[in-house]
């Protein structure tokens, strides 16, 4: 019955004059001007539930996600709650499970669209990447899906930053603590602790000031859990020791970090705090001289 009467509306879409092709059969979400569907299995005709295939996709480079997105017809019922949807890369580490909200599909179906929104970015490095989700048995797949799961996943296209003077993309990447470069506080000097250490990859083609550079500890949305700070400005926390190619470029908490253009990459190192454990979650905002901001969110 689905299948009839999505055959039936796409004639009337054909006989009414609105364009077919790309996107008109696809898993919400949709994509907004400063995004791209990076990874999309869906279908113009009849589904069943319960995909019989993991639903896997490769990135070849670092990718940021902001939307994921599954299908949930379950034959014109839907389901009653939307529940959860998360990542697990090829090493078996599992990013999210994150709760999704509902939309109603084609004729009302109630929450047929799960569907979550990273308001901070998940940056991702290159990999293979196999999409879960939390009721496989009403999740929507058939032939054209290849039998894995219907799904949207949407991310910042490629040279774009959402930050002034952006042209390419930006990474927040977790190192580990190989180092001791600060102490605690507001002191810049090491103090025979090992210190976590990220890495912040920018590319500013015009003269750009960084005012700030926030880290803080987070759930898999991106909030801040467990009272643990760190910047490089705000002295009611602990500091944030920011080297540019070995240069420290402060030894305690400073009102700028200056201004750069090209290729930037910053070592971040945050005094410990016993929360650096494989599977935490951080986030990073960083703040520019106009005010504008970048965030992202990644699991160590």
């Amino acid at each position: 019955m689905h299948k009839l009467i999505v055959l039936l509306a796409s004639l009337v879409a054909v006989l009414a004059g609105v364009p077919s092709g790309f996107g008109q059969c696809y898993t919400l979400p949709s994509p907004d001007s400063n995004e791209e569907r990076i990874f999309a299995q869906s279908s113009c005709a009849g589904v069943d539930n319960n995909p019989t295939n993991p639903t896997i996709f490769t990135i070849d480079q670092p990718r940021t996600i902001t939307k994921l997105g599954t299908y949930h017809w379950n034959d014109g019922k839907g389901t009653q709650t939307p529940g959860t949807i998360g990542l697990q890369d090829q090493n078996g580490k599992i990013y999210g499970p994150w709760q999704a909200s509902g939309q109603p599909g084609q004729g009302g179906v109630p929450n047929a669209y799960w569907i979550v929104t990273l308001t901070t970015g998940l940056d991702l490095p290159a990999g293979t990447y196999t999409v879960l989700d939390s009721d496989s048995s009403t999740w929507a797949h058939n032939s054209e899906t290849d039998n894995s799961g219907a799904v949207s996943i949407v991310g910042l296209n490629v040279g774009t930053g959402g930050f002034p003077g952006s042209t390419s993309g930006q990474e927040f990447k977790w190192v580990g603590m190989d180092a001791d470069k600060i102490g605690a506080w507001d002191n810049g000097n090491p103090n025979g602790v090992p210190d976590g250490h990220f890495v912040l990859n920018l590319d500013l083609p015009s003269s750009t000031e960084i005012k700030s550079i926030l880290v803080y500890s987070a759930d898999a949305d991106g909030n801040p859990v467990n009272g643990q700070f760190w910047d490089t400005a705000e002295n009611a926390y602990y500091m944030i020791g920011v080297f540019d190619r070995g240069t420290q470029l402060n030894m305690h908490h400073v009102p700028t970090l200056g201004t750069f253009s090209g290729p930037v990459q910053l070592d971040l190192y945050c005094e410990d705090s016993g929360g650096f454990k494989s599977g935490s979650w951080f986030g990073l905002k960083v703040t520019f001289g106009d005010g504008t901001k970048l965030e992202r969110l990644i699991s160590i």
